[in-house]
């Protein structure tokens, strides 16, 4: 039996353990461990372009349920995680895609699969005809869709990364942007630039990863078929990234319409 004083104790850290837990803003989904910290690449917002804005909108947010934290009469900006995604209208005449990817939890990728199929129809690995892919080298199950605009999109459990959680698949549970396509006819010297500028590592050959699981600008050629279904072939389109990292200018390429920018 609690003593009148052990009582009082417990019940005032009681309280205070609600109180903690109805902070605004917190979720029962937030992830444990941070998708994005000081130490480690990755991507902190995003600026696209698209020629229809408006079923983006729908999509991203009335579908998938991720939430606009700016708009405005010339786009709107999604939150992801601890990323965001901005979209803007693209030039007259002019329809960008690109090929971008969610981090999600590792322990988590059947339920976001099962999730995202609810939503969206499922693109297949052209080898394998599968609706998942599996990256041997990364260790990490990966499912793809394709948006309104042609856009690519690839929600991905990276199992190195130890992020799991404990709750049922949802929204809240894309933890960040992990990967941006960035296509020019010169994507070696794109790669090296980021590199050694950036002090990231690049590996690929064609197709070339700077970053790691926790952020990837992914250097790729122009006309090379994406994956899963090989379908759509890269073409260069506007892109601003900006990255955590320390870069006092913004590396840039193709006439300044790729741009990299440091936090």
């Amino acid at each position: 039996m609690l003593h009148r004083s052990d009582r009082r104790a417990f019940l005032q850290s009681t309280a205070a353990l609600l109180a903690a837990w109805h902070v605004p803003g917190r979720t029962s989904a937030s992830p444990a461990v941070p998708c994005i910290d000081h130490n480690t690449p990755g991507l902190l917002q995003m600026k696209l372009h698209t020629a229809k804005l408006d079923e983006l909108r729908r999509f991203y947010h009335r579908l998938f349920g991720l939430s606009i934290v700016q708009e405005s009469a010339a786009g709107f900006t999604l939150g992801a995680g601890a990323s965001t995604l901005e979209w803007q209208p693209a030039a007259p005449g002019a329809e960008p895609f690109y090929h971008f990817a969610f981090n999600i939890p590792e322990n988590r990728f059947a339920q976001a699969k099962a999730w995202l199929a609810r939503r969206t129809p499922l693109l297949r690995d052209f080898l394998t005809s599968k609706d998942e892919v599996y990256f041997r080298a990364w260790d990490s199950h990966a499912v793809y869709f394709r948006d309104p605009a042609g856009n690519i999109g690839e929600l991905i459990a990276r199992h190195p990364l130890k992020n799991p959680s404990e709750q049922a698949f949802s929204v809240e549970q894309f933890l960040c942007i992990s990967e941006i396509g960035l296509v020019t006819p010169t994507p070696k010297a794109l790669s090296k630039e980021l590199a050694e500028r950036l002090q990231w590592t690049a590996t690929g050959n064609e197709l070339y990863f700077i970053g790691d699981g926790n952020g990837y600008l992914i250097a790729a050629p122009t006309g090379r078929a994406w994956l899963p279904d090989r379908v759509q072939q890269a073409i260069a389109a506007p892109v601003e990234v900006t990255v955590q990292a320390k870069l006092p200018q913004p590396v840039t390429a193709l006439a300044g319409a790729i741009q990299v920018r440091g936090k």
